[in-house]
């Protein structure tokens, strides 16, 4: 759980699950973009399926021939990221999908996962239910989700203009803000926090006035306060 934001946010090694659709391709280019603004290493992996020990020898043999098959084209896309000029490693695991992402970014000291998401298949299937959530709240680090109607990247190099923090108001989450109003700063970028109010419930000023204080405990010294904040109301 993060208590306090940084001072200055930077990532380093950049973990990117693939699935080779074309929505994997998607979030690549944003983790090429990231990769490129802070000269990170960007970590290409793929989790293969188990293999179930019942199966008949014949396709055994095919399991076989496909884990080749995957694991060149793995290889494939990690070559053509190193010819474009990028630090890159292929990863390869079995179990999984959730776990083995989990672990295999731990592992591997990951400071930001990229994932895309689409509801499908494969690894977008983690954005649907309890998957997601697990992997969410589970994962050590920042994970940046890329859904299926994102645009590409508008630059090579990452810009964010614009972060809006969705909040509940209640201060356990304020040093999330704070992370994500640090990243604002950075990158001189437009802060907003949004708080989507139920019209059944009493007013939230005095939660409004706990968080904020939360908040700037958890922000680094000299940072500023929230700089927007929007109320709505559901319904």
């Amino acid at each position: 759980m993060i208590t306090s934001a940084p001072t200055n946010i930077t990532f380093e090694r950049i973990f990117i699950p693939t699935d080779f659709s074309d929505i994997s391709s998607r979030a690549l280019e944003y983790a090429k973009s990231i990769a490129t603004r802070y000269n990170a290493q960007l970590l290409l992996a793929h989790v293969n399926k188990p293999v179930n020990s019942g199966t008949s020898r014949n396709k055994g043999g095919l399991n076989n021939a496909i884990q080749q098959e995957i694991e060149q084209q793995l290889e494939q896309e990690g070559a053509e990221l190193r010819s474009q000029g990028f630090r890159v490693r292929t990863i390869s695991v079995t179990g999984t999908v959730q776990r083995e992402i989990l672990s295999a970014a731990q592992r591997e000291d990951a400071d930001l996962i990229v994932l895309g998401a689409h509801g499908d298949t494969g690894i977008e299937r983690l954005l649907l239910g309890s998957d997601a959530e697990a992997l969410l709240r589970n994962s050590h680090c920042p994970v940046l989700v890329i859904g299926p109607v994102t645009q590409p990247p508008s630059s090579p190099a990452w810009q964010p203009r614009n972060i809006v923090c969705a909040s509940d108001l209640h201060p356990d989450t304020a040093p999330i803000a704070a992370y994500a109003s640090v990243i604002a700063c950075n990158f001189q970028a437009a802060f907003t926090l949004l708080h989507v109010q139920d019209p059944a419930k009493k007013d939230k000023r005095s939660d409004l006035q706990l968080f904020q204080k939360a908040f700037e405990r958890a922000l680094p010294n000299q940072r500023s306060p929230i700089v927007a904040f929007r109320n709505m109301r559901s319904g």
